[in-house]
């Protein structure tokens, strides 16, 4: 759907959780009739797990004859497709006038045993009248995820005015989607309505909102009307810099005050029933 190729495997896709993973079956029949043609598709669960979504014939060589439609049978993560017997016409050439194509939809659910690194494997096994051996295939795809860390600190403080910095990395394998941070402010100890911005993410708003309760809460959230934004690729960061006003004066009855940034990302550009949250705080 969206993730990078060959975190963990060269050549090999990456898939999040939550996100749509297309493969591709290509059956090749040969010239002459094949009776009891019979294709086994299955999405293997171990050591991770997915859901299959739909599988469908999306093409056929126009000379290839089927005594039965091949409709694909799905039960649980099994596909099966019986073709029966299959008349194609020599012709002296192989192209893909000699093959029957089906597009295969899973998505990666959000499941305690998928992990970051795990691979995923889809097998495949063709069968027909007199064969020696059945001919089998796979194709897998490794899990990867997002891991935020969130590092905040006090940079300085100046007639009651400190400077706040807070720095999010991405340390995982798989890229962070719409990122927000939330930040809230004691009232005992801050003044209300006294935030300002000094640098502010590209593509980033930063807010301020006060409960009413004796909380103030700063947000920095995706700006809504560009695509993409809040996003963190493995191994970048950002940066985010404001300032807020201690009360009275900066003499605080305290020796220290506790004051926790959260931030969160999903595992997919889009929500959807199986993207996979991550929090990171930062203190």
């Amino acid at each position: 759907e969206d993730t990078r190729i060959t975190e963990w495997q060269l050549a090999r896709l990456d898939a999040a959780i939550g996100e749509l993973v297309e493969f591709e079956l290509t059956i090749y029949v040969d010239g002459g009739v094949t009776e009891d043609l019979v294709v086994v598709d299955t999405l293997e669960d171990s050591p991770g797990t997915w859901t299959l979504l739909s599988a469908d014939i999306v093409f056929k060589g126009d000379d290839i004859v089927t005594s039965n439609t091949g409709v694909p049978v799905i039960a649980g993560n099994v596909i099966t497709l019986d073709f029966g017997e299959v008349t194609n016409p020599p012709d002296g050439v192989d192209d893909e006038d000699d093959t029957i194509v089906v597009r295969i939809v899973a998505r990666v659910t959000d499941d305690a045993a998928n992990v970051d690194g795990n691979a995923l494997r889809n097998d495949v096994e063709e069968t027909f009248l007199n064969q020696v051996l059945p001919l089998r295939d796979s194709a897998e795809v490794d899990l990867v995820e997002p891991v935020l860390g969130v590092t905040k600190t006090f940079t300085d403080v100046t007639d009651a005015v400190a400077t706040i910095s807070v720095d999010i990395e991405n340390t995982g394998t798989g890229p962070a989607y719409g990122l927000v941070l939330s930040d809230q402010f004691d009232e005992q100890f801050w003044v209300p309505g006294t935030m300002t911005p000094i640098s502010v993410p590209t593509g980033f708003l930063l807010s301020e909102s006060s409960d009413g309760s004796g909380t103030t809460t700063v947000s920095l959230q995706p700006e809504p009307l560009l695509p993409m934004t809040g996003t963190l690729l493995p191994g970048e960061d950002l940066r985010l810099e404001f300032a807020m006003t201690l009360r009275n004066e900066g003499v605080l009855p305290v020796a220290s005050i506790d004051n926790i940034a959260t931030s969160t990302v999903r595992s997919t550009p889009r929500s959807n029933p199986d993207t996979r949250a991550q929090s990171a705080n930062g203190q």
